[in-house]
């Protein structure tokens, strides 16, 4: 997905367009911006993402999240299966990412 990715802006009516490596986190004209692909991810990925949502392995990394949709996130250019070199750019806001076990269990 590396490559494919810019922001839109969330409002229909306007639809201005940023590269992805912008920091707006808003348009121009107030509204908020999202991810969007130019081509949409491989339909295989659906079963990836499912079939880590069922497994009882107890990494963090597979539960529900950002980590479980790593693939969708090339786009930041850093290596989505090196979980420590990912963790130096994406977190959690709970610091989820250094527990070590479900919390449910």
């Amino acid at each position: 997905m590396q490559g494919d990715a810019y922001l839109k802006c969330i409002d229909p009516h306007c639809g201005l367009e940023y590269p992805i490596k912008s920091t707006n986190v808003q348009c121009e004209k107030g509204h908020l911006l999202d991810v969007k692909y130019k081509n949409k991810p491989k339909n295989q990925l659906k079963e990836v993402f499912a079939h880590r949502g069922r497994m009882d392995d107890n990494i963090i990394f597979n539960e529900s999240g950002v980590w479980r949709f790593r693939e969708l996130l090339n786009f930041c250019e850093i290596d989505t299966e090196n979980i420590d070199e990912c963790s130096k750019f994406l977190v959690s806001l709970d610091g989820a990412e250094g527990r070590q076990s479900n919390p449910i269990t």
